[in-house]
C-alpha cells in the first residue's frame, strides 16, 4: 500500500528539516506551497510541487483537500498530512515506515467491522524548548490526523463549506470512523515554542483574516495563564534535536530500533 507524505506550507525554513524526515516516512511525496516570497529548496526531492501564485489568508483546509486529491490520483489511499514546523515522535515515525496493509494495524483491530478514515494521534505544542509540551487547558487535548484517508475515496463526501477553522479535518465531512494511534504516537509543532513567536502568529494572521474566515481565533496563544508542562520523552527530545540540528541520515536510520534515540 503506498503512503502519501503531504505538506502545507509557506516560507518553508530550510534549516527544520521536516521536509526530509517526512520524504524517508512515505512513498509519494506532493507539497502545496502558498505564495510563498522564497522558492521551497526542495522541489527537485518533491515527487510533486504546486505553487500557489497569491498573497492571502492562510486555508489550511482548502490546501491540504487539494493534496488529499492529488494522493488519491497518484493511487495513495492514504496520507500523513503536516506542516513545515512539525515532527513526527519517534514511534509514529516509525510505525509509517513499516505500515503494511490497512492502518488497522496501528491501533490493533477495527471499529464496529469498520477500518478507521482518520488515525488521530495527539499534537504536542512545544513550549520554552523541545524538552516539554503544554498540557493544561486545550492544550492537552489537541489532536490532528496522523493518517487520513484520501478524501476522494471516502463515500458521500461533501466539502466542508469556507468558514470551517484552521485546525479542522481535511477530510470527508461525515467521517464514519475515527481510529486512534497507540501510546507513543504523537505529533510535535515547534513553530510558536517563544512568547515572540506566538505573538508574532497571532498578529500575523490577525493581519491575514481579521473576521476569521478560514481560521480559528488565534489569540489563545499568548494566554499564559495557568501554564502547565510535560516533558517531552526522552528518545523523542533526542529525535527532534538530531532533526533540527541537521542530522537527517542519524534520525532517519531504516529501522524500528529507537534505543539509538
Amino acid at each position: 500500500m503506498k503512503i502519501a507524505g503531504l505538506m502545507v506550507t509557506r516560507n518553508y525554513n530550510p534549516s527544520f528539516m521536516t521536509f526530509q524526515v517526512l520524504r524517508r516516512m512515505v512513498d509519494f511525496t506532493a507539497v502545496l506551497d502558498d505564495g510563498s516570497t522564497q522558492p521551497f529548496p526542495f522541489q527537485a526531492e518533491c515527487d510533486e510541487y504546486i505553487f500557489l501564485k497569491r498573497s492571502g489568508a492562510w486555508h489550511d483546509t482548502g490546501n491540504r483537500l487539494m493534496l488529499l486529491m492529488r494522493a488519491y490520483l497518484h493511487e495513495c489511499p492514504w496520507a500523513v498530512v503536516t506542516g513545515g514546523d512539525i515532527l513526527p515522535s519517534v514511534k509514529f515515525y516509525h510505525g509509517v515506515k513499516s505500515l503494511s496493509g490497512v492502518p488497522s494495524a496501528l491501533y490493533g483491530g477495527v471499529y464496529d467491522g469498520l477500518h478507521p478514515d482518520i488515525v488521530m494521534v495527539p499534537l504536542r505544542e512545544l513550549w520554552g524548548d523541545i524538552y516539554h509540551y503544554r498540557v493544561d487547558g486545550l492544550w492537552g487535548d489537541k489532536v490532528v490526523a496522523g493518517l487520513t484517508r484520501c478524501w476522494t475515496q471516502t463515500e458521500a463526501v461533501r466539502l466542508p463549506c469556507p468558514a470551517v477553522c484552521l485546525h479542522g479535518y481535511a477530510s470527508a465531512v461525515d467521517t464514519p470512523v475515527r481510529g486512534c494511534a497507540p501510546d507513543g504516537f504523537a505529533a510535535y509543532h515547534f513553530g510558536s515554542i517563544t512568547a515572540e513567536q506566538r505573538k508574532a502568529r497571532v498578529q500575523k494572521y490577525a493581519e491575514e483574516d481579521p473576521r476569521n474566515l478560514h481560521q480559528a481565533d488565534y489569540t489563545y496563544l499568548v494566554d499564559e495563564r495557568g501554564v502547565k508542562l510535560a516533558e517531552t520523552p526522552p528518545e523523542d527530545a533526542a529525535f527532534l534535536k538530531r532533526v533540527l540540528c541537521g542530522d537527517i541520515p542519524a534520525v532517519c536510520a531504516d529501522t524500528s530500533n529507537t534505543d539509538d534515540y
